[in-house]
């Protein structure tokens, strides 16, 4: 995932030259400059977070829109796909690391590095039982003949 905040460069609105706001005081001015800097701290600590959980990189203070974009999508279209299979059965709802290891250096792994062992991702190991239905056929569930 690649959050791209598409506003460019940011400035603080105080600092603009459309700003017709009069700061009475020092304070008034480094409170409201305070409260923009916290603001846009927290939505880049959630791009870079969402990014981090997916393994992308978020993208912003940059009016390079086009190359971020074009970033995600040269990282999108050169991957391989692999499936995994755990060896441990218990499926308990743990966590479970994830480690993948490649020979040869240059390359960068982007990949889940952990999954929950939750009961949703254990496999059917069982067959429900054979019954006989109301129609007299022996078979896993429902009737299998027509009215």
């Amino acid at each position: 995932m690649y959050p791209v905040d598409i506003r460019g460069l940011t400035v603080n609105p105080a600092f603009g030259a459309a700003s017709a706001r009069v700061y009475r005081s020092p304070g008034s001015f480094s409170n409201a400059h305070g409260r923009f800097s916290q603001q846009l701290d927290a939505e880049h600590a959630t791009m870079d977070k969402i990014a981090e959980d997916f393994r992308g990189h978020a993208f912003y203070d940059t009016d390079g829109l086009r190359k971020a974009i074009s970033s995600g999508i040269d990282d999108g279209a050169n991957y391989y796909s692999l499936s995994y299979s755990p060896t441990n059965k218990k499926f308990d709802g743990s966590l479970r690391k994830i480690r993948v290891v490649i020979r040869h250096s240059g390359y960068h792994l982007s990949y889940r590095h952990d999954y929950v062992a939750g009961g949703n991702a254990a496999p059917a190991t069982k067959k429900p039982p054979a019954t006989r239905d109301s129609c007299g056929s022996r078979h896993a569930s429902g009737c299998s003949a027509r009215a």
